[in-house]
C-alpha cells in the first residue's frame, strides 16, 4: 500500500540563527554554564553478557545504547563533554574502559563522587536486565521488594541467598549518587531496565527483535515466594501511585541540602521495558532500547527542552505509536534544562552537506527525526535567512545518524525552486524545512498457525475489504503477525488467556464470563494481554464463521484507535513556548471539592483514578495572540467523547483582560471502562475573524469528506481525521505575517482507571 505521509512546515520560517559548528552539523549557540569552571562527567553502563543467565537472556541494544550516547555527548550535546570524561562500561565496545561488573560500576561512582566538584554536571545511564528480590529491610518497603540493576558478573538466587549475588541494589544506587550529590554536582540518572514486568503478552504477537530488557524467573527454579514476595505492609490509595526503583513517584531528588538530582526511569517496578529495532518500521533499523533511543531523539530535536518537557516529549512519542506501557517516570528538578545549561532560542537544524556530484550527505538521521521525504533548503551559508536559499531537495535515505539527500519526488516546493544535487556548491548546508506526519495505522494481522484458522482467515479478509474501502476516514497498511505494528489483532478464548497468563507467572483465578468463545483482542504494539480489569484489552466475540455483525464494530473501532493514535502523534509538534499556555489537570476525589483537595495529573506520568474521581482542567493563555481551546477523552475502549459543549477561545494575556482562563470541572471517571485512558487538552493558536476551532467532528463515528489541504495545526488535526493523503503548502510571505495562526499542541494526560477495591 503507498504510503500517505503530510507535511508540516518548519514554524521558524524567513528567520535566521546564530549557530555554531560541531562534528556533525551546526547548532544554536548556547549561554555557558552558569559556573564557567564547572566540568561535565558521564558513566555509561551498557550489559549485554550474563555468564551466570541463559546465553538467550543476552541482550544486544545495551551497547548500542552507550554508543549513541557517547556520540551524542562528545560531539551534539550543547555542553562539551571531554572524551576523556565520558567512561564507557561495557564487553566488546573499543570505546569502553572495562567491563560491566559490580565492582568496576561502584569503583566509577565512587571515583565520580571523588572527583565531582560544586557546579559540575554529571550524567549515568544504565542499560540492561533489572530484577526483583526480597527486601533486604522488608519494613522500608510497601512491596517487600528491592528492584536491582543486573551487571554482568550477576549471580542466580537461591532460596539459601535470598538475593541475587553481585546485583546493584536500589539503596545502593541512591547511595552512590548521594554520595556524588554531596559534593554540589547535578546529577542525571538513567536507567533503561525493567524490574519486575508483571504484565503479560502475547509472545506469537510480539514483532521480530523486541525483547525484555527482564529474565524469565521461572526458568531459574527460584521458589515463587523468593520472586513475588508478599507486602510488608497494608496498601493505602497513596501507595498506589507509580513506583520508581526509588520508591513513590514525587519522592526523589527533593533535599535541599544536596546537589540537584533528576532521574528519568524506562519503567515503573510493576513494568517491563523493550528493546527492538529502533526506528520502528525502518529497513536499517538498530537494535536498542525504545527509552534510551527514545530520548535522544527528543534531545536532538530540541536540546534547549526542560526535563519536564523532555519528559513529556518521551510519554508523547510512546502514545504516537500507541504503545501504552512502559510508563517511563521523571522525577526530581525537572524544571531545569538537560546538562545545566541555560535558556536559549530555538536550535536551528543545520548540517553541512559532504559528497559531490549525485552523491550527497548529511550528518543526522533517524535519530534526528529526518525520515525519507523531509525536505531541506540549501543555503551557501548557515547563517542565511531561508529567502537566500539555493532551492530544496528532501531525505532520500536515512541510517540512525546520517542520511542521503535526493531531489524533489513531487510537487516543487511553494516557495522555493527545487535544485539538482549536482548544483550544490562546496560547503552549502541543509536546514529542516518540512517535516513527513505518517497518518497511516500499521495493523498486524492474527496469526493463522496460533490456532483458530479459520477465523484468523476471515479475519483477515475483513480488514483488508475495510483497508481498501477509500470511503472510510482512515489509512491503514496491513502486515504479518511479526511484523512491527500500531495494532495487532490476536484471535483467543478467555480460557487461553487465562491459560497464558499463568504460564507467564501472571495471577489467572479470575471470573471467566464466556471462556471457551473465541474472541478478537484488539492490542497495543506491545501485545499486552490480560483479563485484569485496568489492563484487559478491548475484544469483541466471534460467533461462529459469519463476521458480518463483526464488520461495523471493527470499522468504527479502526477508525477510532487511528484518531486516537495520530492524535498523540501531533503531540511531538508543540509551538509554544513554556511559559505561553499553561495546562493543569487536577485529580478531585469522589463527592470532593475544593479545588485543593485535589491531585494533579501531570503530562510525563500516568496517573491513578478511580469511578467517582473527577477532573478539573485549567488553561491559562499567557501569550500574546488568542487561542482555541477544545478536550477530547479517549477511554480503553478508544471511544472518543467531546468534553465540553463548545471550544473555548481565550483571549490574550494582557492586564484587566477577561477570558484569558478556562477552569472548568469537566469530567467523572466511571466504571463503564477500566484500563489506561487519555484526556486530551488540545491549543491552538486562533484565527483572526473566524469562529473557535471546532474539533467536535472527532468523535463522529462514519464516512467524511476528503480533500483537505493541511497548511495549519487546527488543518492538520481535520486533515488526519479525514484520512487525506496531501502535503501541506502555502506562500512564504504568507506565513511569516500569520506565523501565529499556524501555533498548536496536544497536551495528553494519562490515567489508569482502576476498580474501587
Amino acid at each position: 500500500m503507498p504510503r500517505f505521509p503530510i507535511r508540516r512546515r518548519a514554524f521558524l520560517l524567513g528567520t535566521g540563527a546564530a549557530v555554531a559548528l560541531t562534528p556533525f552539523g551546526l547548532r544554536a549557540t548556547t549561554e555557558a554554564s552558569p559556573a564557567s569552571t564547572a566540568r561535565n562527567h558521564a558513566l555509561l553502563v551498557a550489559v549485554t553478557e550474563y555468564p551466570g543467565l541463559f546465553r538467550s537472556e543476552w541482550l544486544e541494544g545495551p551497547n548500542n545504547d552507550a554508543l549513541m550516547m557517547q556520540t551524542y555527548l562528545t560531539t551534539e550535546a550543547p555542553v562539551p563533554f571531554a572524551p576523556e570524561d565520558v567512561r564507557v562500561l561495557a564487553t566488546g565496545l573499543e570505546i569502553a574502559q572495562g567491563e560491566p561488573t559490580l565492582e568496576a560500576i561502584r569503583a566509577e561512582m565512587a571515583r565520580l563522587a571523588e572527583v565531582a566538584q560544586q557546579g559540575d554536571f554529571v550524567m549515568l545511564h544504565f542499560a540492561g536486565h533489572g530484577i526483583e528480590q526480597p527486601a533486604r529491610f522488608p519494613d522500608q518497603e510497601v512491596d517487600g521488594r528491592d528492584q536491582v540493576f543486573m551487571p554482568k558478573d550477576v549471580r542466580r538466587m537461591t532460596r539459601a541467598l535470598g538475593h541475587w549475588p553481585n546485583g546493584y541494589v536500589d539503596k545502593d544506587i541512591k547511595e552512590d549518587i548521594t554520595a556524588i550529590r554531596r559534593k554540589g554536582a547535578f546529577v542525571w540518572a538513567i536507567f533503561d531496565c525493567c524490574h519486575s514486568g508483571t504484565i503479560t503478552r502475547a509472545l506469537d504477537a510480539v514483532p521480530q527483535g523486541e525483547v525484555s530488557r527482564k529474565i524469565d524467573l521461572k526458568r531459574y527454579d527460584i521458589p515463587p515466594d523468593l520472586w513475588s514476595p508478599s507486602r510488608s505492609r497494608a496498601m493505602t490509595d497513596a501507595d498506589l501511585r507509580p513506583r520508581n526503583i526509588f520508591g513513590p513517584a514525587g519522592d526523589v531528588g527533593l533535599e535541599t541540602d544536596l546537589g540537584p538530582l533528576v532521574a528519568f526511569f524506562a519503567a515503573q517496578t510493576t513494568e517491563e521495558t523493550p528493546e527492538l529495532p529502533l526506528p520502528q518500521f525502518a529497513e536499517n533499523a538498530l537494535q536498542m532500547g525504545l527509552f534510551s533511543f527514545t530520548l535522544l531523539t527528543k534531545l536532538r530535536e530540541n536540546p534547549q527542552i526542560s526535563y519536564r518537557r523532555l519528559g513529556q516529549a518521551i510519554h508523547h512519542a510512546y502514545l504516537g505509536m500507541n504503545r501504552a506501557r512502559p510508563s517511563p517516570l521523571f522525577e526530581g528538578a525537572l524544571d531545569a534544562r538537560p546538562f545545566n545549561t541555560a535558556e536559549t532560542a530555538p536550535e536551528a537544524r543545520v548540517w553541512r552537506i559532504s559528497g559531490e556530484g549525485g552523491g550527497r550527505a548529511i550528518d543526522a538521521g533517524q535519530m534526528h527525526m529526518l525520515t525519507p521525504g523531509t525536505r531541506l533548503a540549501v543555503l551557501a551559508d548557515p547563517t542565511h535567512d531561508l529567502d537566500q536559499a539555493l532551492g530544496v531537495v528532501e531525505i532520500r535515505s536515512a541510517s540512525p545518524l546520517r542520511s542521503q539527500l535526493g531531489p524533489l519526488q513531487d510537487d516543487s516546493d511553494p516557495d522555493l525552486p527545487a535544485i539538482a544535487l549536482a548544483d550544490i556548491p562546496a560547503n552549502a548546508h541543509a536546514r529542516v524545512i518540512e517535516s513527513v506526519v505518517e497518518f497511516e495505522l500499521r495493523v498486524a494481522l492474527p496469526d493463522a498457525q496460533a490456532g483458530h484458522e479459520g477465523l484468523a482467515q476471515a479475519v483477515t479478509d475483513l480488514v483488508e475489504r475495510i483497508a481498501g474501502d477509500d470511503r472510510l476516514p482512515l489509512r491503514l497498511q496491513l502486515v504479518a503477525a511479526d511484523q512491527p505494528a500500531d495494532l495487532r489483532l490476536v484471535i483467543r478464548t478467555e480460557a487461553e488467556v487465562a491459560d497464558l497468563m499463568q504460564a507467564q507467572g501472571q495471577q489467572a483465578d479470575l471470573p471467566l464470563a464466556d471462556p471457551d468463545t473465541p474472541r478478537l483482542w484488539l492490542l497495543d504494539t506491545s501485545a499486552t494481554l490480560s483479563l485484569r480489569p485496568a489492563e484487559r484489552p478491548f475484544s469483541r466475540p466471534l460467533d461462529g464463521a459469519d463476521l458480518a455483525p463483526v464488520d461495523n464494530w471493527l470499522r468504527n473501532s479502526l477508525s477510532a484507535i487511528y484518531r486516537a493514535t495520530n492524535l498523540a502523534r501531533l503531540a511531538q509538534f508543540d509551538d509554544f513556548g513554556e511559559s505561553d499556555v499553561q495546562v493543569q489537570v487536577t485529580r478531585l476525589p469522589e463527592f470532593m471539592s475544593p479545588l485543593a483537595s485535589g491531585e494533579e495529573i501531570v503530562l510525563h506520568r500516568n496517573s491513578i483514578v478511580r469511578p467517582g474521581n473527577t477532573a478539573h482542567v485549567r488553561v491559562e493563555n499567557a501569550g500574546s495572540t488568542p487561542v482555541d481551546v477544545n478536550i477530547v477523552y479517549i477511554a480503553s475502549n478508544y471511544a472518543i467523547t467531546y468534553m465540553w459543549e463548545a471550544p473555548v477561545r481565550l483571549r490574550a494575556a494582557e492586564p484587566g483582560a477577561p477570558n484569558a482562563v478556562f477552569s472548568e470541572e469537566i469530567l467523572e471517571f466511571d466504571d463503564t471502562s477500566f484500563g489506561r485512558e487519555r484526556l486530551l487538552v488540545i491549543v491552538t493558536a486562533a484565527e483572526p475573524q473566524a469562529n473557535p476551532l471546532d474539533l467536535s467532528f472527532l468523535e463522529q463515528v462514519g464516512v467524511r469528506a476528503l480533500g483537505q489541504t493541511a497548511t495549519g495545526f487546527g488543518e492538520m488535526i481535520q486533515t488526519m481525521a479525514n484520512a487525506t493523503a496531501t502535503r501541506g503548502g502555502s506562500s512564504l510571505a504568507a506565513r511569516r505575517a500569520a506565523q501565529a495562526s499556524q501555533r498548536g499542541a496536544v497536551y495528553v494526560f494519562s490515567v489508569d482507571n482502576v476498580p474501587v477495591s
